[in-house]
């Protein structure tokens, strides 16, 4: 598949998550955004993955996933450089409204629901925003130069590198994508959002 992604738009997120995410364990991505952003928003319908090692320790991630952590590490690129391997749209949009919730949802991430818990604690007046995405992985992965503007404590870079879409392919089946998105539809209540439909699908996503 190809897709178009506007402005080369692209997720931080921590390198051993996106490992997660490209395995398809984790479909689930829980954020209240960085300390220079007011709050979290869902920016792109589609959007590039920017692995990044910053504030990732193991400690963070249940001992069953910690080997994501390992393949990050082993996966890191030459200094100076971003690997661009996966991809992904956005399913839905979704508030988290209280903790019990996170613990329903660990099924769908792989961080440990205590250090989950410490996000939705983090600025309690903003609400911790989950986006439930379709992951695929990039035919060819892409290196990319570290620019100073991708850094700093924020959730999305716009990357000025093409990369190719092309040939792209999806993580989970179609089916087993549903499967997960209908369950966290059960525990979560859809977000309202400028670009999502009712049932908090982007339009682009709709078949």
């Amino acid at each position: 598949m190809t897709v178009t992604i506007d402005r080369g738009a692209a997720l931080k997120e921590w390198a051993a998550v996106v490992k997660a995410l490209e395995s398809g364990t984790q479909v689930l991505i829980l954020r209240k955004g960085g300390i220079r952003e007011e709050g979290f928003s869902a920016e792109a319908a589609a959007f590039f993955f920017y692995p990044t090692g910053f504030h990732q320790t193991t400690d963070k991630l249940r001992s069953e996933h910690i080997h994501f952590m390992e393949e990050a590490m082993a996966d890191r690129p030459p200094e100076g450089r971003v690997r661009i391997r996966s991809m992904a749209q956005t399913a839905g949009v979704f508030a988290v409204p209280d903790e019990d919730k996170l613990a329903s949802l660990a099924g769908e991430y792989v961080y440990t629901v205590d250090e989950m818990k410490k996000r939705h604690e983090f600025r309690p007046g903003d609400s911790l925003t989950a986006l439930a995405v379709r992951v695929y992985i990039l035919k060819q992965p892409a290196e990319i130069l570290l620019k100073t503007n991708y850094g700093g404590c924020v959730s999305w870079v716009h990357l000025e590198d093409p990369v190719s879409t092309e040939g792209a392919k999806p993580v989970l089946s179609d089916d087993a994508f549903d499967q997960r998105l209908r369950r966290i539809r059960d525990i979560l209540s859809p977000r309202s959002h400028p670009s999502m439909d009712s049932a908090g699908v982007p339009p682009s996503n709709r078949s």
